[in-house]
């Protein structure tokens, strides 16, 4: 199991969402809440392709990129995630993925 944890934080224009590995084996996610919220449920599912394709033992972002938009209609189907998140004071998201 590795540990992700997801934030809301208003991020650049034409930047829906970034996640970074932690040295620590965690991830980090930031979404930007200026998105409707179905934006913020693909950019969450755009997350967490990454981290569970292993793009962040990969080196080409633009491939990486490529690759993830071509996958985000099968991502779509395994990631049954919620669309009842909830956005917690910290600014930190919660979701139940419907995978446990």
């Amino acid at each position: 199991m590795v540990d992700i944890y997801l934030y809301y934080q208003e991020l650049p224009d034409n930047i829906n969402e970034m996640v970074v590995e932690c040295p620590d084996g965690s991830y980090t996610g930031y979404v930007d809440p200026r998105q409707t919220r179905a934006e913020i449920r693909q950019s969450i599912i755009h997350i967490l392709q990454h981290i569970y394709d292993l793009d962040f033992e990969k080196y080409d972002v633009q491939e990486i990129e490529a690759q993830a938009h071509e996958r985000s209609d099968a991502h779509e189907k395994s990631f049954s995630i919620s669309s009842n998140f909830i956005m917690h004071p910290d600014n930190s998201i919660c979701f139940d993925t419907g995978n446990e």
